[in-house]
């Protein structure tokens, strides 16, 4: 008998729009305005109970938000992380190539 293979896509983009929403929903609480359109996933995956992501935006690019979805209980808990510097090392003695501050934005 042939396995049938589940197609998640409509599901990962229902997700993907509750993450979006959610954020969404953070800025206005920090009186900023943005849309869905300024905000944008970099990571998704699905697990046991639910999905968890990755999102920033247009708006602070060194705002990051990891969000957990449990479908069972129906909780999102939201981690919100800002990027406090970059900084890039190379070689066997690891020295600093690239040093980056972080920039300024508001919020």
């Amino acid at each position: 008998m042939a396995h049938k293979k589940a197609n998640i896509e409509p599901i990962q983009k229902e997700c993907e729009a509750e993450a979006i929403e959610f954020i969404v929903n953070w800025y206005r609480w920090q009186n900023v305005k943005v849309n869905e359109n300024d905000i944008f996933i970099v990571w998704f995956a699905f697990t046991k109970r639910g999905y968890r992501c990755m999102l920033s935006t247009h708006v602070n690019p060194n705002m990051f938000f990891e969000l957990s979805a449990n479908k069972r209980t129906k909780d999102i808990q939201c981690d919100c992380y800002e990027r406090y510097e970059h900084i890039t090392m190379n070689g066997p003695n690891y020295e600093v190539v690239n040093f980056t501050n972080r920039i300024n934005y508001l919020v």
